[in-house]
């Protein structure tokens, strides 16, 4: 969806990450307009599409956006998941579908990774959209950070991990801290 308008980032990256709660808020759309105009990056979890917001991503003239959908609302058919946005074009994109679902909504949470052309680098960078699964065991979120560890551990060159990761406990923020250190990450 949307066009890019760079063929490569850089040399610095402004990125938003955002759990944008299915653009539900009232001032969603002026906040999110506001919020992207002078980023090169855009990461998403809670994005829609089949929504009344879908203009924003369709119609855009800054970004390409890419979407891995988690579900679709029955009654709505709006499609729920992470979105990616970026100023570049995606030189290739993976989902990773979480191999457990969260109880009562039966829904499955994604890992999104895209791959971006970095100016005047032969590396590029991998862009890691995460929304963790929440309100399961420790061991069904450590076997989506499985996922996520596999997915670092093919890329050679700049990560950029973000997201809701759901490190509400500290067994959760214990494995993930130790996922992304194995990934040679560091906080930013």
């Amino acid at each position: 969806l949307g066009t890019a308008r760079c063929t490569a980032l850089g040399p610095s990256i402004r990125c938003l990450v955002w759990n944008i709660f299915k653009a539900r808020r009232r001032r969603w759309a002026a906040d999110f307009a506001h919020l992207i105009a002078d980023r090169d990056l855009v990461v998403l979890q809670e994005a829609v599409f089949g929504a009344p917001s879908d203009a924003l991503f369709t119609d855009s003239e800054r970004f390409e956006w890419i979407m891995a959908r988690s579900f679709r609302n029955v009654r709505s058919g709006v499609e729920h998941g992470v979105k990616t946005g970026c100023a570049a074009p995606a030189a290739d994109c993976r989902f990773f579908l979480s191999p457990h679902a969260e109880p009562l909504s039966n829904t499955q949470k994604l890992l999104l990774a895209t791959r971006y052309a970095l100016a005047g680098e032969a590396a590029t960078l991998l862009v890691l959209n995460m929304h963790a699964i929440n309100f399961v065991t420790i061991a069904k979120y450590a076997s989506q950070l499985d996922q996520l560890e596999s997915a670092l551990a093919t890329h050679e060159g700049p990560v950029l991990l973000a997201g809701d990761f759901n490190t509400w406990s500290p067994a959760r923020l214990e494995r993930f801290v130790d996922v992304a250190a194995r990934g040679g990450l560091e906080e930013a």
